[in-house]
């Protein structure tokens, strides 16, 4: 049926809980990540490759049957030691191991000695594996799209834009309406280095004469950007009145 998602009932998921805290998976946590690497690492690829999790309730109960068998192991053998060890880390700063390296050597000599387990040396956890697991691959693992289907050929020949590049840069013109007199030097409060930048060239534009100018036509480009339209702009001292600059 469409849109029916199937749960797992609560017998399906009820499991017998590994109940010790923090400090205690922190002081085993060497030595069951090697004795429990298997089903660690199989239920670890289920969830990557099923991105289901209801998919990978047998492997899930592996993993809790592999902790549960370990800590019984070390409460049967090494409870002394052990306990030692965890207390040191639950009274430490931070639980670091580097304060308590006296008892994780005696743990360490007692489980090598009653049940052979050597501590893995450093990096062997995070090395990269492969895993030999007897599920069957997925259809689509990475869970990938299907690729597009191509852009259709266009067979009408191709012309240029009427009116050219749209590709260009513009900003607002700056306009300071009303009847507010402005000279030379003198700019409206709080408007920023933007509005100085823009007056300044303002003045040095509409103050330019062909003599002066080193590109011809300046004068019309100051004329065109700056409304520097009134005869008065052209070698003199600055305009007054109100002010509208426009873009540079």
């Amino acid at each position: 049926m469409p849109g029916q998602v199937d749960i797992p009932t609560l017998s399906d998921l009820s499991v017998e809980e590994v109940n010790v805290s923090s400090a205690v998976l922190k002081a085993a946590a060497h030595h069951y990540g090697s004795q429990c690497d298997k089903p660690n690492k199989e239920f670890m690829l289920c969830r990557w490759e099923e991105k289901d999790p209801r998919k990978c309730l047998n492997e899930g109960r592996k993993v809790n049957e592999c902790a549960l068998n370990f800590f019984r192991q070390i409460k049967g053998n090494c409870a002394e030691s052990f306990t030692e060890y965890w207390t040191c880390l639950d009274y430490t700063n931070l639980a670091e191991l580097r304060h308590c390296r006296k008892q994780q050597k005696e743990f360490d000599n007692c489980v090598l000695e009653k049940l052979g387990w050597e501590r893995p040396q450093l990096g062997d956890l995070s090395k990269v594996t492969k895993v030999a697991t007897s599920r069957p691959l997925p259809e689509n693992p990475y869970h990938s799209r299907p690729r597009p289907e191509p852009n259709p050929v266009i067979d009408a020949p191709l012309e240029p834009a009427k009116h050219g590049s749209r590709l260009f840069f513009w900003n607002w013109d700056l306009e300071v309406g009303g009847s507010v007199p402005l000279g030379r030097g003198q700019f409206p409060p709080a408007l920023g280095s933007d509005f100085l930048f823009r007056a300044r060239q303002r003045e040095r534009l509409c103050n330019t004469t062909p003599v002066q100018s080193a590109r011809a036509g300046e004068q019309i480009r100051s004329a065109l950007l700056f409304n520097c339209t009134s005869p008065d702009h052209l070698g003199s001292t600055g305009p007054t009145g109100n002010v509208r600059l426009g873009p540079i």
